[in-house]
């Protein structure tokens, strides 16, 4: 299980639709982003669950 390797502020786009929590479905307000091999994946979540966020490289 990796750690995020960087936390910010969910950045809007343009034509984007209304974000939620990849754990809680509450709408999400920040980014975290995971190495994940030769990937960079980014999740989503709100300001409660991004404290415990991490990510699992599926087998």
């Amino acid at each position: 299980m990796s750690r995020p390797i960087k936390i910010g502020p969910l950045k809007l786009r343009k034509h984007m639709l209304e974000q939620t929590c990849d754990e809680c479905e509450r709408k999400a307000t920040r980014e975290a982003l995971f190495e994940a091999e030769e990937f960079l994946v980014i999740h989503r979540y709100c300001d409660k669950c991004v404290l415990k966020a991490s990510y699992e490289i599926p087998a």
